[in-house]
């Protein structure tokens, strides 16, 4: 463990979580919370609708908890309000919601979310499209799993 003061792995079995003092691996007793940032972006105009606007594909483990989790932005405001589709596969998990005339969104979502490497969320329009919305900007909070 020498020059890796302060370095925290985790073990894949068991799960646990353990720092280096700089002479032995230590199990950290509390549990450990690691952020994990989820990023989709759509460039330009979105005006088709139920298109497919971004995905992410997960590289690891993580979670999404229940709730408003994370901010959504857009360059050109919807004239009205306009509430955006996410989904985990096939499922619809959330939403974002822009009010009529807001560059800031909402994001929710109803239930929590686990995504395993490989799982795709992605953000669709809806049925009826906003015409002005312009360059929308999700980003997600989630935790390693």
């Amino acid at each position: 463990a020498a020059n890796r003061n302060g370095t925290i792995l985790k073990d894949a079995a068991t799960g646990k979580f353990y720092i280096s003092n700089g002479t032995a691996w230590v199990e950290l007793l509390t549990a450990l919370t690691v952020p994990y940032d989820i990023a989709l972006n759509c460039y330009g105009q979105p005006n088709t609708a139920d298109d497919l606007l971004a995905s992410f594909v997960s590289p690891r483990s993580v979670n999404i908890a229940t709730g408003a989790q994370g901010v959504a932005v857009c360059a050109i405001a919807p004239t009205a309000q306009l509430i955006l589709v996410l989904k985990h596969g096939a499922t619809q998990v959330g939403t974002v919601t822009f009010a009529a005339s807001a560059t800031v969104g909402t994001v929710s979502f109803s239930s929590a979310v686990s995504l395993t490497s490989g799982s795709i969320l992605s953000l669709w329009n809806p049925a009826a499209p906003s015409t002005t919305i312009t360059d929308v900007a999700v980003t997600i909070k989630a935790v390693v799993a």
